[in-house]
């Protein structure tokens, strides 16, 4: 109960907040909204009226979704087309391996990067959703980042993204859990991901 007052506080002041803003902008109503941002994208507008100006881990780590049971369906698919057979214990091992991914090399390593570059989780941001923000809870409540297994992925391979989806692609070995290793692929992916330019400065 107390949680959900807070929440209902805090959009009442966010309401409260952007009212006050749109009336100051459109000088009491006597000027259109839409004619002031129109020519902005759509993009820029939600990022200044509804994003976290600075990211964070726990938000980060609060928005994960992993697709194990995804990766693990396709895992098993191969191993019969290539075995004739399920191995039940490999099985396990793997699934063992995807959430000790998440629960802990993942974290680790933003932490251990994040520690040596202080714009580093704005540009992991930035490589899988294309914006260097994330959105506020209640403006988006659905806003998720979507870890993938990929199964036929070169063990070992960059991180990948799909930033039409908020999608982080990572291949189904998970690095063996190797922060290290880990934390240098991902390093380079993000690099190479904010030198191309897409997303949105």
């Amino acid at each position: 109960c107390k949680s959900a007052l807070f929440s209902l506080l805090l959009l009442e002041r966010r309401n409260i907040a952007v009212d006050g803003m749109m009336e100051g902008l459109t000088l009491d109503k006597s000027i259109i909204p839409r004619h002031i941002f129109r020519y902005y994208p759509h993009e820029a507008v939600d990022k200044i009226l509804f994003s976290n100006p600075e990211v964070k881990m726990e938000d980060i780590l609060h928005r994960i979704h992993p697709e194990y049971e995804e990766a693990i369906v396709v895992y098993k698919q191969t191993m019969m087309v290539t075995m004739g057979h399920l191995d039940h214990e490999d099985i396990q091992i793997r699934r063992d391996n995807l959430k000790m991914f998440i629960e802990d090399t993942l974290p680790s390593t933003l932490k251990i990067l994040s520690d040596k570059n202080d714009t580093f989780l704005a540009d992991f941001v930035y490589y899988f959703s294309g914006t260097p923000y994330i959105p506020y809870l209640e403006a988006n409540p659905t806003w998720r980042i979507l870890i993938d297994f990929i199964v036929d992925e070169i063990p070992g391979s960059l991180p990948s993204a799909k930033t039409c989806a908020n999608n982080l692609r990572v291949p189904f070995d998970v690095y063996n859990n190797d922060k290290e290793d880990f934390a240098g692929k991902l390093e380079c992916a993000v690099a190479s991901g904010k030198k191309s330019g897409f997303g949105m400065e």
